[in-house]
C-alpha cells in the first residue's frame, strides 16, 4: 500500500524541533498504510490573519510539495469566534489543519503533541471524515 505523504510546516524554534522529534508518527497505521512525513520550518502567522487564511496557504503548500495532507504548528495561540482557546482548526476536506501547540500546555508537550498529531492525521486520512472543524483547548470550556 502507498505511504500517505503528510507534510508538517511549523514555526521555526521550538515547533521545527518538536516536529523533527516525531519521526515516530511514521509508523505503519493498522491497516498497514504507512506515514511519510516531511517537516518545513517556516514562519506561521496565523496570529495577524484569520484561521481560514493559515488553512488555505496551508493548501497550497500541500500542492507545491505533492502532499496528501498538511498540518502547521505554531507557537501562537488559536482561537474561536468567541475568544476561547483552541487546540485545533481543521478542514478535513482540504486534508488541512493548524495545531497550536500553546494550548498543549507546558508539561509533556512532545507527548501531548504526538497524541494529537496521530489522532488528527488518522481522522483526516480517513476519506469518511469532511467539513472544518475545531477543538478547544484542554481545561478551557
Amino acid at each position: 500500500m502507498t505511504p500517505i505523504h503528510i507534510g508538517l510546516v511549523a514555526d521555526p524554534y521550538a515547533p521545527t524541533e518538536l516536529a523533527r522529534r516525531l519521526d515516530d508518527l511514521g509508523m505503519p497505521e493498522p491497516d498497514g498504510q504507512g506515514w511519510d512525513i516531511e517537516v518545513l520550518s517556516e514562519p506561521f502567522t496565523v496570529g495577524s490573519e484569520e484561521t481560514g487564511s493559515a488553512l488555505a496557504r496551508l493548501k497550497e503548500q500541500a500542492r507545491q510539495h505533492h502532499w496528501d495532507l498538511v498540518v502547521g504548528l505554531t507557537e501562537l495561540p488559536l482561537h474561536d469566534g468567541d475568544g476561547r482557546y483552541l487546540l485545533i482548526e481543521t478542514d478535513p476536506a482540504q486534508r488541512t489543519a493548524v495545531l497550536s501547540m500553546p494550548a498543549l500546555g507546558g508539561v509533556r508537550m512532545q507527548a501531548r503533541a504526538r497524541r494529537a498529531l496521530r489522532e488528527l492525521v488518522s481522522g483526516m486520512a480517513d476519506p469518511r471524515h469532511s467539513g472544518r472543524a475545531s477543538g478547544r483547548a484542554p481545561g478551557h470550556p
